[in-house]
């Protein structure tokens, strides 16, 4: 192969002159974890091939020529904008995407993107982060540091690759070509000099199908979170409230004594936003009751040691609950002293309770062994109660319930709120089937989630078990 591994740890390979870059003398580019991931990808029984050769189109944006702020637009009136901060672990966080002005779009070839194109991030610490423009996007425009590529479907199955790209081998040659210290970063021609293990398209199918099911699960779950969402917005009518809260002039009003908490005495806890949304709340319904009400108790998580004797649990920071989902990003094992009062059931609600991520929340819809961190906030509701978690949800993450939870934030420097802060946000009461049908469709969406993130893990390791010349082929008969 042309490189003679003498040691591993530390890393010390004999190098042949032609096997040599010119342009890459860096120790790094020869680093052995490297070579034997290369070597592995060149043993492949399959054919290979560089990417350059199965791209049909690739573009990315020129850093000096950018997006102009002012061409920003709100979501639903332009071309949706994908940044960097938006890709996710195989997904995109439609959550944070903004729109661009469509003028912008179409002057800029750079910029746009495709429906089926998939888009690579290229700098720092999220190089090689993935994701497919979703079917039914048909146009998106891409922000710095992204590359856009469409392929040639006579050569390749579009899915395959994607899961391929997915592969730790793909993503070893992804740090390899990298260039840079403290912001490493990916050219296009790196991009296209990745070595691509290409199976028979029978096998690329069965592989692809998995990717392309995972999407569909995706699609799914989206348009039933869309359906609960609607429903909480007519519960609540939040259009009359926005346009209320926009219209908003009055800066400072008298407030009664009995309306106020005596732990609570500074002036940012009655502003005049609050006020607005509590005689809006009034109107909606003659009928509350305090959160704190429905709750048995709360617990905070702790620091756990890593323990090859352990535990094999799902360990939650604050950082797992992404786009108000809770992230299940692979078991972990460590020391646990189990008790009724530090591990998450179905249907807690989960909450970050300081720093960047404070108010970010999720329902816990899954019987995984789950325990938490010392930033995160459970919240166990009583057993007469627990299908309210999905309509408490909906309420503490719509406009009206990211307002209340600001509000209850205590601090300078860096907020945080405490274990009870719920006891001083009430919801309305409604009938019990809608309750009941919030929690229906929610426990579903999140299971049609984890089957879609199972599915793109289930794909990515068929394509590392055929590099690796373990691929059961038997798997793709049964399928058929």
């Amino acid at each position: 192969m042309g490189f003679n591994i003498v040691s591993k740890k530390p890393s010390i390979v004999w190098a042949k002159g032609d096997t040599i870059d010119v342009d890459r003398l860096d120790s790094k580019f020869y680093d052995v974890k490297f070579i034997d991931s290369h070597n592995v990808l060149l043993n492949s029984k399959s054919s290979k091939s560089k990417l350059s050769e199965i791209i049909n189109t690739m573009n990315a944006p020129i850093g000096w020529q950018g997006i102009p702020s002012n061409a920003y637009r709100d979501k639903g009136s332009g071309i949706p904008l994908i940044r960097v901060q938006n890709i996710q672990d195989n997904k995109i966080n439609w959550e944070t995407v903004i729109d661009v002005d469509p003028s912008i779009y179409n002057s800029q070839p750079a910029i746009q993107a495709e429906e089926g194109n998939i888009i690579i991030t290229r700098v720092g610490h999220t190089i090689g982060k993935l994701c497919k423009v979703p079917q039914g996007i048909p146009k998106v425009a891409m922000g710095q540091n992204l590359t856009r590529i469409s392929f040639d479907e006579s050569k390749v199955d579009v899915d395959y690759i994607y899961a391929f790209l997915n592969t730790s081998y793909c993503r070893k040659q992804m740090d390899r070509f990298s260039y840079g210290g403290a912001q490493p970063s990916l050219t296009n021609k790196n991009i296209r000099d990745l070595l691509i293990v290409i199976p028979s398209f029978k096998t690329q199918t069965y592989i692809g199908d998995k990717v392309r099911k995972a999407e569909q699960m995706r699609e799914e779950a989206l348009q039933l979170r869309k359906e609960a969402e609607q429903i909480i917005k007519t519960i609540l009518n939040l259009e009359e409230l926005t346009l209320k809260i926009n219209q908003l002039e009055k800066r400072s009003f008298w407030i009664n004594s009995e309306d106020l908490f005596l732990n609570r005495l500074d002036s940012q806890y009655y502003g005049v936003i609050f006020q607005l949304i509590e005689n809006h709340m009034k109107k909606i319904s003659s009928e509350y009751i305090s959160i704190g009400k429905l709750i048995n108790y709360t617990f905070t998580g702790n620091r756990l040691n890593e323990s090859e004797i352990g535990k094999k649990i799902y360990f939650i920071q604050s950082g797992n609950i992404s786009e108000n989902f809770l992230e299940l990003n692979g078991e972990q094992i460590k020391t646990v002293i189990e008790t009724p009062l530090n591990k998450v059931d179905f249907s807690d609600i989960l909450f970050a309770k300081d720093g960047e991520t404070i108010g970010k929340l999720a329902p816990c819809y899954t019987k995984e062994d789950i325990y938490i961190n010392e930033h995160t906030i459970c919240v166990k509701l009583k057993e007469a109660y627990k299908h309210y978690s999905s309509f408490i949800y909906y309420f503490l993450i719509s406009e009206v319930g990211k307002v209340l939870i600001k509000r209850e934030a205590t601090g300078t420097a860096q907020k945080g709120i405490s274990k009870n802060f719920l006891d001083n946000i009430k919801i309305p009461l409604v009938k019990e089937s809608i309750v009941k049908e919030l929690y229906e469709i929610t426990v579903d969406l999140t299971e049609k989630l984890y089957t879609s993130n199972r599915l793109i893990l289930e794909a990515t390791s068929d394509v590392e078990s055929l590099i690796e010349g373990s691929f059961e082929e038997s798997k793709i008969i049964e399928a058929e």
